[in-house]
């Protein structure tokens, strides 16, 4: 049977038990694949539970009339199940992705600096040669620290009876994160969103920068550019559905995957989320493109 029929049946209250059973039984690969890459942080068993409670929050909350296969759908309410779940009660000192690519390049330029210059590179050739802040060095280098470490309740006085742990001695993750990475994601979603721009039509970008960058409402833009009536909402549709191509769509999924878990998904209900996976790829792409026209 299929997903979204299994789910109507569910939400028609017929035999809820066993059909909740078949669907979760016949997706057990799907959710193993959304949930593996969490298997660092906690037992993987306890991980399915947390995606089993994602599942069935997707099912009492999918809306066929979306037009939007269940799993679609159900993905991220798993994935942002989980990582509440971590949030809440992993301990695990977690590197930003962003961070440890930095920390690789940071690698690869002290290397060839040993290798042709017989030194290893200064700060300010660093911050030059990737682009990025003395902070973010300082704090690529604080990361280092935690390479070995998997806890934040490991010991780092004398010994392992000390009574300070790690987490007593760092900020928190978040802002950790947030200091790391803010810089670098912004430059590398600036050069992304401009590739993408330059694929839609001239008309479409004047439109989709008049009406999210500028505020201005499709009568005034068709004002504007002398278009007619309808025709900027028509182009704008059009820009949308360029940028929701799989080919592209692929390209933001690194820049927007936290966004949409925490933004679009999380704190979910009934009319929290009353979109489509489609539609919330849609709202942060435009998002990232008013960030990025916002800042040249």
């Amino acid at each position: 049977m299929e997903n979204e029929e299994l789910v109507a049946l569910i939400k028609d209250n017929q035999d809820v038990k066993e059909n909740m059973k078949a669907l979760w039984i016949q997706n057990q690969g799907f959710v193993r694949s959304v949930v593996a890459k969490y298997a660092i942080y906690e037992d993987m068993d306890d991980l399915l539970q947390q995606a089993y409670l994602g599942m069935h929050t997707a099912v009492y909350n999918y809306t066929p009339e979306h037009n939007v296969r269940f799993l679609s759908y159900a993905k991220f309410l798993i994935r942002a199940s989980v990582q509440e779940y971590i949030e809440n009660c992993s301990k695990t000192v977690r590197i930003p992705r962003s961070m440890l690519i930095l920390k690789r390049k940071c690698a690869r330029v002290s290397n060839y600096m040993l290798k042709e210059f017989g030194r290893e590179p200064t700060d300010d050739e660093l911050c030059g040669t990737l682009i990025i802040t003395e902070q973010q060095l300082r704090m690529i280098r604080c990361s280092c620290i935690f390479d070995n470490i998997k806890s934040l309740d490991t010991p780092v006085g004398d010994g392992e009876d000390s009574d300070i742990m790690l987490s007593d001695c760092i900020m928190g993750g978040q802002d950790i994160e947030k200091e790391v990475t803010d810089g670098i994601r912004d430059k590398e979603l600036k050069e992304t969103l401009r590739g993408m721009l330059a694929e839609l039509t001239q008309e479409q970008q004047e439109v989709i920068r008049l009406h999210y960058s500028q505020n201005m409402t499709m009568p005034e833009i068709e004002a504007l550019l002398h278009m007619k009536t309808g025709s900027a909402r028509e182009q704008k549709d059009k820009a949308l559905r360029e940028l929701s191509k799989p080919h592209r769509k692929k390209k933001l999924e690194v820049f927007i995957e936290e966004r949409i878990s925490t933004r679009a998904m999380k704190g979910i209900g009934v009319g929290a989320f009353n979109r489509t996976w489609t539609s919330a790829t849609e709202k942060e792409a435009l998002k990232l493109i008013d960030w990025q026209q916002s800042h040249g």
